[in-house]
């Protein structure tokens, strides 16, 4: 029988009792007790020290080495939030989630997650910088090529403290394409803006007083073109015609054809031929009113007739002012003592005074003496700004 065994982990010299003389057992226990002194818990010194057998009860000091091959790291509250180049979890300001924090070796406290996202606010962006109040964005990290940006609308502020001023740049809700829209070029003298079809903003007319003028805030064009020669009448644009028009528009009414009116009454009586409207919008200068002979028709007239007998008659032209009886003209024509009166339409002609400009509606007719008629054939009504 062997007098010494050998430990299986720490390679120990153990004495089989009764067997090892005495000399050689005092020296196999020296080398035993060498052997402990000096073990570590490595493999081969020692059995390795489980978790459970482990009380850290102060911080353990790495001694500027890293840990390794490490899961996860789970924090515990409350934190070391003072601490310099300090990683821990704690809640933000107010309360709410936990989130994950860095004291940088300045003491900022840098909130790495807020609101259950990564804190955007913090990161910088590939190619991203700000320095004096203005943010730059170049094409990437070290590159000095500006960047693009895709967006939406944009909204452009005053550097005013809490302003909620600004002005939004977005495009047109009815955009089926996409297509670019370049500035101009600053003029060296004040010019009018276009916009040319590829989207190209231009200021190539200038306001030079002499080809354009503005006066008093207002674009004028001057009487004499660029080459000197006069505003023919060929260069005006066309006037409308119709029963209504806009400004600029000649008005003319329906024909009257053949109107009568009989005076049956016991004292003059108006009569207003409200068949024949005429609709014109003015910019408040004033207005000429006149008859003239229906378009096409060789005989045209306006006639007092007197009934037998009668003593004497009048004839008055009435010119009103929409389609209520509101009359602006009456003029006194004829007071024969018995018989007929004819007067060629042309000879019945007014001005209505300037008034504000807007759309006004205009008819004629004729007031007679007792017992009197009067007549239109093929008359119209003509009118126009002046």
């Amino acid at each position: 029988m062997s007098d010494t065994t050998i430990s299986p982990n720490m390679s120990l010299i153990l004495p089989t009792p009764g067997q090892e003389p005495g000399p050689q057992y005092a020296a196999d226990q020296n080398q035993d007790l060498l052997i402990l002194d000096g073990h570590n818990h490595s493999p081969g010194s020692g059995v390795a020290i489980t978790p459970a057998g482990m009380d850290i009860s102060t911080n353990l000091n790495f001694q500027n080495n890293s840990p390794y091959n490490v899961y996860s790291v789970v924090f515990s509250m409350p934190a070391p939030t003072s601490s310099l180049t300090t990683l821990y979890t704690n809640t933000q300001s107010g309360g709410g989630l936990v989130d994950l924090f860095f004291n940088d070796g300045a003491g900022n406290v840098i909130a790495l997650t807020k609101a259950g996202t990564v804190n955007a606010t913090i990161a910088s962006l590939p190619g991203e910088s700000y320095a004096g109040g203005t943010f730059t964005w170049k094409q990437g990290a070290g590159s000095t090529t500006p960047a693009n940006f895709d967006i939406g609308s944009i909204t452009i502020r005053p550097n005013t403290p809490a302003t909620t001023n600004g002005v939004v740049l977005g495009p047109p809700s009815s955009i089926s394409s996409l297509y670019n829209v370049q500035l101009p070029i600053v003029p060296s003298v004040t010019s009018i803006m276009q916009l040319d079809p590829s989207g190209n903003m231009l200021a190539t007319l200038g306001v030079d007083n002499s080809t354009i003028v503005i006066s008093s805030n207002t674009l004028v064009v001057p009487a004499v073109l660029p080459n000197s020669a006069a505003i023919t009448e060929s260069m005006l644009a066309p006037r409308a015609t119709g029963q209504t028009v806009g400004i600029g528009g000649v008005a003319v009414s329906p024909s009257t054809g053949t109107y009568n009116s009989t005076n049956t009454s016991s004292a003059p009586s108006a009569t207003q031929v409200t068949t024949s409207l005429v609709t014109l919008t003015t910019t408040g200068r004033p207005v000429m009113l006149m008859l003239q002979p229906t378009t096409g028709n060789n005989q045209s007239y306006v006639a007092k007739l007197l009934s037998t007998g009668g003593a004497f008659g009048s004839l008055y032209f009435l010119i009103y002012d929409g389609v209520a009886t509101t009359t602006i003209q009456s003029v006194l024509f004829g007071q024969p003592t018995n018989g007929d009166l004819y007067y060629p339409p042309s000879f019945f002609s007014c001005l209505d005074n300037p008034r504000a400009a807007g759309t006004y509606t205009y008819s004629f007719g004729a007031s007679v003496s007792v017992n009197g008629e009067v007549e239109f054939l093929n008359v119209q009504l003509v009118a126009y700004e002046i």
